[in-house]
């Protein structure tokens, strides 16, 4: 069998997990980023997923930072599963926005890769 090429636009890094919140609308939804690039990223959530194609803010901290700043990140739904438990519901996100929030972003995967090769 062959595997579907990779159809994203920027490198990801996963696993990628860190502590997140999606805001949908009024509901907000505790969950996990699982994957990270610079345009999106996938997360896992508690409780049922936002549909594809809706709004949604993700807020996550990110940085090693003694205070790391907690970014907005306005996104659109690409895809959803909900599906019961293994796996947990998940969905995929592109990200619309600024290029200074792009850079942090880009910057916390630089510091995971910079670890990773210590290994």
């Amino acid at each position: 069998m062959t595997e579907a090429p990779d159809k994203r636009a920027s490198a990801r890094v996963q696993p990628f997990v860190v502590r997140c919140v999606i805001v949908d609308g009024a509901r907000r939804l505790p969950g996990y980023l699982t994957d990270l690039s610079a345009t999106g990223a996938q997360v896992t959530v508690e409780g049922e997923p936002p549909a594809a194609g809706a709004p949604v803010v993700v807020e996550v901290r990110l940085g090693r930072d003694a205070a790391p700043t907690t970014r907005k990140l306005a996104a659109t739904v690409q895809w959803a599963r909900d599906v019961p438990p293994p796996p947990p519901p998940s969905f995929g996100v592109v990200f619309r926005i600024t290029e200074e929030d792009r850079g942090a972003i880009e910057a916390a995967l630089a510091d995971v890769r910079r670890r990773a090769s210590q290994l």
